[in-house]
C-alpha cells in the first residue's frame, strides 16, 4: 500500500488510539519531511512530535509557541480524528535510521527481499527447490551502483561473485 505522507498520519492515529503497537518502514524522504531535516544521520534513535492540524494560520493554532511541531494536512486528505470539536491532534513517533550492512541501504534491501520472497513463494507454489534463491540475485543492475561507491566493504557481498579468484586479494584487481 503506496501511501501519501500526510494521508500515512491517519494509519498511526487509528493505531495509536486502538492502543496498538507498530513499526512501519519510512523513505528518507518521508522522515527528512517529518523532522524538517535537510539531511539525515546514519544511525538515529529519537522521537518527533507532531501536532496535526487543518489549517495554517497561526490564530487557529493552540499552541502557537509549538510552531516547529505543526503539520497541516488539507481537507482532502483523510484524517479522522480532527473535528470542530478537535482541531489537533498530537502524536509522538519514535523514529528509528539505522544501515543493515555495511554500503547496504534499507530501501534496496527491502526491494531485492520481496522480489527474492514473492519468487521464493512461486517456486515453493510449484513444488519446486528454493535453495538458489538469493536475494542479491533481485538487486536491479543501476541499484548496484551506490552500494559499490559507497560501500567501504562492498567486498563482503560481491567479491565471491564478481572477482576472479587468482584476482581477490589484488586492489582494484590489477597488478601492482
Amino acid at each position: 500500500m503506496n501511501l501519501p505522507p500526510s494521508a500515512s498520519y491517519n494509519v498511526f492515529a487509528h493505531a495509536f488510539e486502538k492502543g496498538y503497537f507498530f513499526a512501519i518502514r519510512a523513505k528518507d524522504i518521508n522522515v527528512k519531511r517529518l523532522l524538517r531535516a535537510d539531511s539525515l544521520p546514519q544511525q538515529m534513535d529519537r522521537w518527533a512530535d507532531v501536532i496535526l492540524t487543518r489549517s495554517n494560520a497561526k490564530k487557529n493554532k493552540l499552541h502557537p509557541e509549538l510552531e516547529s511541531l505543526y503539520r497541516c494536512i488539507c481537507k482532502a486528505v483523510p484524517f479522522d480524528f480532527i473535528t470542530d470539536s478537535r482541531p489537533e491532534y498530537r502524536m509522538r513517533l519514535h523514529v528509528v535510521r539505522f544501515q543493515i550492512a555495511e554500503g547496504v541501504y534499507e530501501n534496496i534491501y527491502t526491494k531485492a527481499k520481496k522480489i527474492a520472497d514473492d519468487r521464493t513463494y512461486d517456486l515453493l507454489s510449484n513444488n519446486e527447490d528454493v535453495d538458489d534463491v538469493e536475494i542479491w540475485d533481485f538487486v536491479p543492475l543501476a541499484d548496484f551502483q551506490p552500494i559499490i561507491l559507497n560501500g567501504k566493504n562492498w567486498s563482503t557481498f560481491f567479491e565471491d561473485i564478481l572477482i576472479r579468484p587468482e584476482e581477490t586479494k589484488i586492489a582494484g584487481g590489477k597488478e601492482e
